[in-house]
């Protein structure tokens, strides 16, 4: 970002004032696409080229390029023209701040440094005895140097409307340090002293200087140190002088035993690299200072962050601060309390708020705590009504099951034409009694599982199945004309079924066409040929005359009820079957369809 403005900024200068620098031609060598180029001296190399071309004109034209380079930059961000605005009221006070922005934006860029790392003050502002502005500057770059001169004369003029005439000189000492003498005047006051000089009056004007006696304070020693409990009074020789409330609690009582030396009981922390010397404390006057105390006890390392005020009237320095405290912990781990801070000062309320931000984010983790075991518990809830809805969805039909879960209440229904069928295993007591449970749970998974495939495919409804009991009903869920007909349907592929998918043992499998086996798959006991095995009915008369039936039924056979015999659906099937008996090659299918026929 800082080599587009400066890049601008050139091409401004040699845009509008081409007559003046036409003999820089060399500035058209550097690149033109200076926007990805992070680590390119693009300054240095200005300079460079300029000095071998005019040397006896490069400072002017660094100056130069340093007021457009403030004008670029302030038309191309507003926002940067009022953060620079917001400095100072006045030149003076804009050049006193500077040193304490740039102590800030040098920790932010040097983070990974060592916290100890010692530098001197870039930008030191002081007043000579004529009057001038003097600051002091502190670069290891000398294009830079001569940039400065640009900036503040444009600064000065943009900001606070006033004329400045600017000196530059190089200490011999340290190529390092520059000095700036600055001689400011407002244009509205110079215009002002033209008009007077023009009307030939004179304005006086009466200044009162400061006193020096003690007498004079317009507020008691007393009351001071108690609207301020954490300053601190020096004279030139660093000895404390004054001290506030806070401090004479903490270490009034070691002031008879070692002495009122200001290093005694302080150490200080910022400004870094600078001594605890009376000349260069004045020297960063504008700079946040930071102490921390050294005396043992549990107020040790407490550091204290505020300002140092130069007192002209007895050459002493005043240093008002506050405790830089992390929470209520640090308060009350250093020995203090929430009344030893002033009630005007912010860090009362830093800690209180602090305190409270912390309640909040411990009350939200255990909101969002709560909310997490809320939200799995939902999940758990919403997993088992769906276990229930599936468990509902096989027990009923689909309207019943879902008037069941919505929690409506079901009026019992008559129904005039239900066709039922009940089947069960014959033998199978004898088979639960030579075979393993897991065996007959497997034989009766595997058998049923076809035959739910058969309900969904010839559109019946299973009613219950238990133990080896398999019941099933049309005409109930969905009212139809051929419920006879399905039932039927159902239990010829029910028999289909159970004679050509059985297994005999673990190395033979057998399609039964005149021997009947056992249905489940695995079962290594073969039964007899007159054994029975399944016995089926259908009927459209009540459950238990269907019941009935299957206890008189003969096994592999499917008796008829008379009534259901005269059904016209029903002798439209049979003659389906006689057709359906000349393409069927089993014998066992053929006594099934010709059992069925006969009725």
């Amino acid at each position: 970002m800082q080599h587009e403005c400066l890049h601008a900024a050139v091409t401004s200068l040699t845009r509008n004032e081409g007559e003046h620098y036409d003999s820089y031609n060399c500035l058209k060598r550097l690149p033109d696409d200076v926007k990805n180029c992070r680590n390119y001296a693009y300054l240095q190399e200005i300079y460079d080229a300029v000095r071998s071309t005019d040397s006896s004109r490069t400072k002017e034209f660094m100056a130069k390029l340093g007021e457009y380079l403030i004008l670029t930059a302030f038309s191309h961000n507003c926002r940067l023209e009022r953060a620079f605005k917001c400095l100072g009221t006045n030149l003076t006070e804009f050049l006193m701040t500077l040193d304490s922005v740039h102590d800030v934006l040098h920790d932010q860029d040097d983070q990974q440094k060592d916290e100890q790392t010692e530098y001197e003050a870039a930008f030191v502002c002081t007043t000579s005895r004529e009057g001038k502005l003097e600051l002091h500057f502190t670069t290891e770059s000398e294009p830079v140097a001569y940039l400065l001169v640009g900036c503040l004369r444009a600064v000065a003029v943009r900001l606070y409307e006033t004329q400045t005439d600017i000196r530059l000189m190089s200490y011999t000492d340290d190529p390092r340090k520059f000095r700036y003498e600055i001689n400011a005047v407002s244009i509205n006051q110079r215009a002002s002293e033209e008009d007077s000089d023009e009307d030939g009056e004179t304005v006086h004007t009466t200044v009162h200087a400061s006193s020096t006696n003690v007498a004079d304070l317009k507020i008691g020693v007393a009351s001071f140190c108690k609207a301020f409990p954490w300053h601190f009074v020096t004279d030139k020789r660093l000895e404390l002088v004054q001290l506030g409330g806070g401090f004479m609690r903490l270490f009034g009582a070691e002031l008879a035993n070692h002495g009122s030396a200001l290093g005694t009981y302080f150490r200080l922390l910022r400004p870094r690299g600078v001594p605890l010397d009376y000349r260069e404390i004045l020297k960063r006057l504008n700079t946040p200072f930071m102490f921390s105390l050294k005396m043992p006890g549990s107020a040790e390392g407490l550091e204290i962050k505020g300002q140092m005020v130069f007192c002209k009237e007895s050459d002493s320095l005043l240093f008002v601060g506050s405790p830089f405290l992390h929470g209520l912990e640090g308060l009350t781990g250093r020995g203090l309390f929430i009344s030893d801070i002033p009630l005007h000062d912010a860090t009362r309320d830093v800690i209180l708020v602090g305190e409270q931000a912390r309640a909040q984010d411990g009350l939200r983790r255990r909101m969002d705590k709560l909310k997490n075991s809320i939200e799995e518990a939902s999940k758990a809830v919403d997993k088992e009504r769906e276990k229930n809805v599936s468990l509902l969805h096989l027990i009923f039909p689909p309207h019943i099951a879902k008037r069941l879960w919505l929690g409506e209440k079901i009026e019992a229904k008559s129904h005039d034409d239900v066709t039922m069928l009940f089947s069960d295993i014959v033998g199978f007591t004898s088979i639960c009694a030579t075979t393993t449970p897991m065996k007959v749970i497997e034989m009766l998974e595997n058998l049923y599982s076809v035959f739910d495939i058969f309900c969904e495919e010839l559109d019946v409804y299973k009613v219950e199945t238990i133990g080896d009991a398999y019941c099933v009903a049309s005409g109930l869920h969905r009212k139809i004309d051929t419920h006879a007909p399905q039932i039927a349907w159902m239990a010829l592929r029910m028999f289909a079924t159970c004679s050509f998918n059985l297994l005999t043992n673990s190395e033979e499998r057998v399609e039964t066409i005149g021997d009947a086996y056992c249905v489940a798959s695995g079962l290594h006991r073969k039964i007899d040929t007159h054994a029975p095995q399944i016995a089926w009915m259908a009927l459209r008369m009540v459950e238990t005359c269907a019941q009935h039936l299957t206890h008189e039924g003969n096994p592999i056979k499917l008796p008829l009820h008379q009534l259901q015999r005269e059904s016209p659906s029903i002798n439209r099937m049979l003659v389906i079957v006689k057709q359906l008996r000349i393409m069927t090659i089993a014998k066992q299918f053929e006594r099934i369809l010709t059992w069925l026929r006969i009725i």
